[in-house]
């Protein structure tokens, strides 16, 4: 009955009737586990026999007290862990993963919503057909800045900007207001205030050359994915790192997320990675459809950085050793901006908080510090806090990547209105090229009800989870938390006066 209900839409109003059934018969955790499993592993096809697999290896680790997290139920992860020291099952009674929850919410949603939801879980299941034959015409062409040929930078030099940087390191700070060139002198100032450039061995007169290609070899016309963008995203970072993320960090590694996140959608075409491997587009074929937009702009940033006629290269300085751990810092930071990795970084970022206050129960101190609470989640669990720490490195930029809904909600809703924007482009473009497109895109950001509802899911379901997580990490960040939900509370009034 639950395959059943899962894979018809034309069968959910079954969906109640299904669950009193699983109730009824004690195999409520069962289904659950099964809907975990189908959404996890949507090209499998699962059978009942993968989903009755799956639920009992839950059972058995939920017995073994080594379970907090409901995606661990995959083949993969089973295989993958090692077994546990005595004495060191320390965990608190399971709470139902992000995904689990998930699960059931978006069961009675929409078609459209679920591809919506469920298109960054796994490739596969986030689109429809058209009723148009597949063809590849009017692809668009990605140009960048060729190095060595970008024309002379122009606006004040650095350290001339006329606010304070307190206004402009600020969650309110106006950003779609800014020129895009005067944000070159604000990103320079700001790495030059929050790093020593000295000691990092960083050219400060290569940095501004580089950031400047960085600038131009973004495409301004974009209505999102600009740079703009970029430098919001680069702020939020720095913002964080405020609210406790650079106890997480060496000076090194701190220096390297915020380049990252300034260089982390350079090249962007404003259409997404689906698009490029369904029409076949030369850097799908490059990167064999694996996080083709991230692979290209991490590759476009030290491409930049590293050719010679750019006269950029602001790390020349640093030795091997120290440059070799810039550049995997910049890459893992970058790549983990993929929506595709979203749910996976929401679970570990679950557990990894979990972990950290059950180390501060262990020590009897609420307000341990991050330092002590990750030496003791080392010794007591056996976790690696050198991946701990490469995970929240990861999850602050991409935590600032979809921080649109955190900001003030009048920045929020011109965030939001260009990102659909793109996504209406995009629904157009693929339809004119007989692609299959996902239904989600296709409305005009000026169809107020569906954009208020897309706005309303994306908050709820993907946004929220991920957020509310981070902010138990890095708990100076929860008045965000409130601001988010204000601006969802103003969506979903939205939504209901339409």
């Amino acid at each position: 009955s639950a395959m059943v209900v899962w894979e018809d839409d034309d069968l959910q109003t079954d969906l109640a009737t299904a669950q009193a059934f699983a109730r009824d018969s004690g195999l409520e955790d069962f289904l659950e586990s099964l809907a975990v499993y189908l959404m996890t592993h949507p090209k499998a096809h699962a059978t009942l026999e993968d989903g009755t697999k799956a639920w009992l290896k839950l059972r058995s680790r939920r017995a073994q007290g080594r379970l907090d997290n409901a995606s661990e139920c995959s083949d993969e992860d089973t295989e993958a862990s090692e077994p546990e020291k005595s004495g060191s099952s320390l965990r608190p009674p399971p709470r139902k993963s992000v995904k689990r929850r998930l699960s059931a919410v978006i069961s009675g949603q929409s078609q459209s919503m679920q591809h919506f939801i469920t298109q960054w879980a796994e490739d596969g299941e986030s689109i429809v057909s058209s009723t148009a034959t597949l063809q590849n015409l009017g692809r668009t062409k990605m140009s960048l800045a060729v190095p060595g040929q970008q024309r002379a930078p122009s606006g004040a030099p650095v350290g001339a900007a006329s606010e304070d940087l307190t206004s402009v390191l600020c969650w309110d700070f106006d950003v779609l207001a800014a020129d895009s060139r005067q944000l070159v002198t604000y990103a320079v100032r700001l790495l030059e205030e929050y790093n020593d450039f000295e000691a990092l061995q960083v050219d400060k007169e290569c940095l501004r050359k580089w950031v400047t290609l960085v600038q131009e070899n973004y495409h301004e016309t974009n209505a999102y994915h600009n740079f703009k963008h970029a430098f919001n995203v680069m702020c939020v970072v720095l913002l964080m790192l405020s609210k406790g993320g650079v106890d997480f960090c060496t000076d090194r590694t701190q220096f390297a997320i915020l380049i990252g996140a300034l260089a982390h959608d350079i090249g962007h075409p404003g259409f997404n990675n689906d698009y490029l491997v369904k029409s076949r587009h030369p850097l799908a074929i490059r990167y064999n459809d694996g996080s083709v937009l991230e692979q290209m702009h991490a590759s476009v940033a030290f491409e930049l950085l590293l050719a010679t006629k750019t006269n950029a290269n602001f790390a020349e300085g640093m030795d091997r050793a120290d440059f070799d751990e810039f550049r995997k810092t910049v890459i893992f930071v970058i790549l983990a901006t993929d929506m595709k990795v979203h749910f996976e970084l929401v679970d570990k970022v679950q557990a990894l908080a979990e972990a950290i206050e059950e180390a501060r129960n262990q020590m009897g101190d609420p307000t341990a510090s991050v330092t002590r609470c990750m030496s003791t989640c080392e010794v007591l669990m056996d976790r690696d806090t050198a991946a701990d720490r490469t995970l929240v490195l990861k999850s602050m930029v991409h935590a600032s990547d979809v921080s649109n809904p955190v900001l003030p909600m009048a920045m929020a809703r011109a965030w939001a209105y260009r990102v659909v924007l793109e996504f209406h482009a995009q629904a157009q473009q693929e339809k004119s090229e007989g692609l299959p497109f996902a239904p989600f895109m296709e409305p005009h950001p000026d169809e107020t009800l569906p954009f208020a509802k897309l706005q309303v899911g994306f908050i709820a379901h993907v946004v929220k989870p991920y957020w509310v997580e981070v902010a138990r990490i890095l708990p100076d960040l929860k008045d965000r938390l409130h601001q988010l939900d204000s601006n969802l509370d103003t969506w979903k009034q939205i939504q209901a006066d339409e």
